[in-house]
Order: structure tokens, then C-alpha cells, then sequence
């Protein structure tokens, strides 16, 4: 029939209007997870509607779902990632990042450690050549009590990746397991030789030493755990992109923690930043950015901060300590008084958790260099005698900086066999020490000993050039001619 077509083409179309016009939007293959965020940051809570957002646009993309659970994943929401990773699993089988991310989730939570291991032998066998991977599975596997397993994974993950040095601690804790003690010691040692503080590998260096019986060098190990880190950090690229979807400032500043306790100062100068503008009355935040500072060389921005710091936590001595001494140090020592002062006189007493207290014996010879600076010199005479006595007492030798301070403060009262005395026992302590030299030759001009005035400023140009000591010896050659 030749006017089929006219009949059967606009019936099909009006069939295909049909079905668009009464289809709605595309549902998610599951409800969207939607957890409780009143408590979280506005940051937080933004990106958590974003994503969800993007999945109710494209309810089955994998990278909408992913992205999600990589959110929930780093803000310890583990059920809610545990849905969303699994989703994209399912609709991008074929993409690494989710089996990886779901089998790192449920390692972490430690309640699945079949699935934990399920997906990451999946992510292992798509990516072969990923060392992290192998390192985790490895882990799992120490978990599920699969000792041997877990030998061979940490192996093969060391074979990929030789500075992979978490697998190697692996590997060296499950040859401990083994009895291959040689082994172990081994594996141990060298991660030590970079990672010197690194808590697991000298707790179980300790072990083998102990099983060897050798029993000095597990004592040593012992020791230096006191002073130990955890060295959790290591590069993982795919794991980074899961890190920084973290946005809470608990979340970065752990982070930046993290990476202060390895050293890496840039690091956690970018994370700390971060956390001081969402939380700028931290003391805590403060103190270490201003920590940070210091250790970068950038003195001029650490006093701000370390400045807020005791502002906002008067009674942490530490802070003022440290305070006072940058402040000496910048050539400010009228507002390091009130800062010493305070410590000195036990009105700042407390210090961070784990530190050790603020010795007051070395606060007082602080004290007593920024009264002198100040030209308070009666009063910075006193402080310098007390301070004397409780160190005395507490059996501390007195520095070698105490000593030229106390002789200065001495011979600017007119005390000047006293203050030699002081140089004496400086240069007894240290006998190039410059500044006693210089001292030294000051009160033999006082003594009108010109010639071991002249050897002793000598003495003290051989540490390097210094205008106060040519000046004088200039003058007394001078005067000689």
C-alpha cells in the first residue's frame, strides 16, 4: 500500500511525543544518602549539597556518586560513602578509583574486612602497577590475621614503590610474626635511616632486638620511642583526591599535623593557614603557625601569631617563653618583660599537652638580658643572683651567656673584679667565645693592661670581623704610637 508510510510515520511519532511528555526526570538507582549536617561547617555542608546536586542531574553518573563518597569518606561519613562508592562501582566497573576507595573505607572502618579486601584485590588487579594499593591490601591482611599474605602483598608493594616506606615497616612487622628476625632487622634499620622517629618501626626494632637478646640495643629502642612520631604520610595520588575533598578545619588541620610531625613545613604551613581563617580565636592553631614560621626563617610572621596565641591563652608559659625570645631576638626587649615577667613570677604556669615544663632557671637569665637591654640594670642585677641560687641548687651550670650578661650588669654598676669573674668563668666554659673576650678586654683597659687588652680583642677577631672589638683595638694601637 503505497500511503502506508502517511499513516505509520506520524503514528510513531505521536507514540515517541507520548512517552517524552509523560516521563519525568530520571531517579537515582538509589536514594541519594542525606546525612545530618547541622552540627558540620557551612564549607562542609555546601559541598555535601553540591554533590548531591550533581547526582539529581545525572542521577546515573559514576563520577557524580564517586564524588560524593569520596566527601562522606573523608568526613568520616562511612555509611552514606559506603552507598555512594558502592553505587559508582556498579555503574563504572571498569574505573579503579571506587573498588579502591570502597576497600580503603571499609579497611578504615574494620567491620567488613571481606569487603575491604574484596575490592582492593579488584583495584590491585586492574592496577597492577600501584604500590599504595598492595600496601593496603597488605594491611587488611595483617588484620584478618593472614600473616603471610600480607608478606607477599607488602613485598610486592615494596618491589613497585622502594620508598614506600609504611610497607616496608609492614613487611618488617610480619617477618617479626615469622620469626625471621634478620629479616626483620633488616627491613626495620632502613627505614630508620630515614625516617629516624618513625613510632612503629622502633617499637618493633625494639622487639627483634629483644628476641636477638640484644638486650642494649632494645633499651635504646625503648628511649627513643619517647621522642617518636607517626609517620602516616606517604604518596598515594589516588588517595590525595579523597584528602582534599576535605573541608573541615578539625580535617585540615589533622592533616597539617600530620605533616608537621614529618617536617614538612610548607605542607603544613598551606593546611594551618587554611584553619587559622576558620578558626582565627584557636590559640592552639595559632601557636603552631607561628611555629611553622619560625622553622620556615620567617620570624616577622610568627610574632603576630604567636603573639594572638598568648593573647587568647595567657597561662600557656611555653608560648610566653617563646614569645619573650623571639621578641629579644627582633631587638624589642621592653614588651619580652611582661611576657618573662609572668613565667618568672609563676603567673603562667600551664604548657601543651606532652611538653615539658618551662624551665624557670633559664627563664630568669631571659628575664635578666631584657632588663639590661632595657637599662635596668639594679634590677636586672637581682634577678640574675636569684636565678644564680635555684640553679645552684638544682646542681645546672650557669651558660655561658649568663655569665657576660652578669658581668656586664656588674661592671655598669662599678663592680668590675666582680664582673671579671664572670668573664672568667665564661672563657673557662668556652675559650673563644667572642663576647667574653671582648669583655675580657674591656676591664683589662680598666686595669690599664693595654697589652693582654690588645690580645684578647685579637682572640676575638678570630671567631670573625666585629666593628666593637676593631674599634677598640684600633684605639689602643693608636694611642701607642
Amino acid at each position: 500500500m503505497k500511503y502506508d508510510h502517511i499513516v505509520r510515520y506520524p503514528l510513531m511519532l505521536g507514540i515517541a511525543l507520548l512517552s517524552l511528555v509523560g516521563c519525568g526526570p530520571e531517579e537515582p538507582p538509589v536514594p541519594i544518602p542525606q546525612p545530618e549536617v547541622a552540627e558540620m561547617e557551612s564549607q562542609v555542608r555546601q559541598k555535601i549539597d553540591d554533590a548531591r546536586a550533581a547526582i539529581e542531574a545525572e542521577p546515573r553518573s559514576a563520577d557524580a556518586w564517586g564524588k560524593l563518597g569520596m566527601i562522606f569518606h573523608i568526613h568520616d561519613l562511612f555509611d552514606e560513602g559506603t552507598v555512594a562508592y558502592e553505587q559508582a562501582v556498579a555503574l563504572a566497573p571498569d574505573e579503579v578509583r571506587w573498588p579502591y576507595y570502597l576497600g580503603a573505607l571499609k579497611a578504615t572502618v574494620g567491620t567488613d574486612l571481606e569487603g575491604a579486601e574484596a575490592n582492593l584485590r579488584r583495584a590491585v588487579e586492574m592496577r597492577s602497577d600501584y604500590g599504595p594499593a598492595y600496601m593496603r591490601l597488605g594491611n587488611v591482611l595483617v588484620a584478618k590475621g593472614d600473616t603471610d599474605g600480607a608478606a607477599e602483598t607488602f613485598a610486592k608493594a615494596l618491589e613497585l614503590e622502594p620508598e614506600l616506606h609504611p610497607a616496608r615497616v609492614g613487611l618488617g612487622q610480619a617477618r617479626l610474626a615469622q620469626d625471621r628476625l634478620d629479616e626483620a632487622v633488616e627491613l626495620l634499620e632502613a627505614v630508620l635511616e630515614v625516617q629516624p622517629r618513625n613510632s612503629r618501626a622502633l617499637a618493633s626494632l625494639g622487639q627483634a632486638y629483644s628476641r636477638l637478646g640484644r638486650r642494649d640495643e632494645a633499651r635504646a629502642m625503648a628511649d627513643r620511642t619517647r621522642d617518636a612520631a607517626d609517620y602516616n604520610l606517604y604518596d598515594d595520588p589516588m588517595m590525595a583526591k579523597v584528602i582534599a575533598e576535605g573541608a573541615s578545619s578539625t580535617l585540615i588541620w589533622e592533616r597539617a599535623k600530620a605533616f608537621l610531625e614529618n617536617a614538612d613545613y610548607p605542607q603544613a604551613l598551606a593546611g594551618l593557614k587554611q584553619v587559622v581563617r576558620l578558626q582565627p580565636e584557636n590559640p592552639g592553631v595559632q601557636h603552631q603557625l607561628a611555629f611553622v614560621y619560625r622553622e620556615l626563617g620567617q620570624n616577622d610572621r610568627a610574632l603576630p601569631h604567636l603573639a594572638k596565641a598568648v593573647r587568647l591563652e595567657p597561662e600557656r608559659a611555653d608560648a610566653r617563653v617563646q614569645l619573650g625570645v623571639m621578641l629579644l631576638d627582633a631587638e624589642r626587649p621592653g614588651e619580652a618583660l611582661s611576657h618573662l615577667r609572668a613565667v618568672y613570677n609563676g603567673e603562667a604556669t600551664e604548657t601543651e599537652e606532652g611538653s615539658e615544663a618551662v624551665d624557670r632557671i633559664e627563664v630568669g637569665w631571659l628575664l635578666g638580658r631584657a632588663l639590661l637591654r632595657t637599662g635596668a640594670a639594679p634590677e636586672a642585677l637581682g634577678v640574675f643572683e636569684t636565678t644564680a641560687q635555684r640553679s645552684t641548687a638544682a646542681g645546672v651550670p650557669i651558660p655561658v651567656s649568663a655569665h657576660n650578661e652578669w658581668g656586664n650588669v656588674l661592671a655598669q654598676s662599678g663592680r668590675i673584679e666582680e664582673a671579671a669573674g664572670h668573664f672568667e668563668a665564661a672563657l673557662k666554659l668556652e675559650p673563644r667565645n667572642p663576647e667574653s673576650l671582648y669583655y675580657m678586654g674591656l676591664i683589662m683597659e680598666a686595669y690599664g693592661r693595654r697589652d693582654d687588652a690588645v690580645r684578647l680583642y685579637r682572640r676575638a677577631l678570630e671567631s670573625g670581623p666585629n666593628d666593637l672589638v676593631m674599634g677598640r683595638l684600633n684605639a689602643l694601637q693608636a694611642n701607642s704610637r
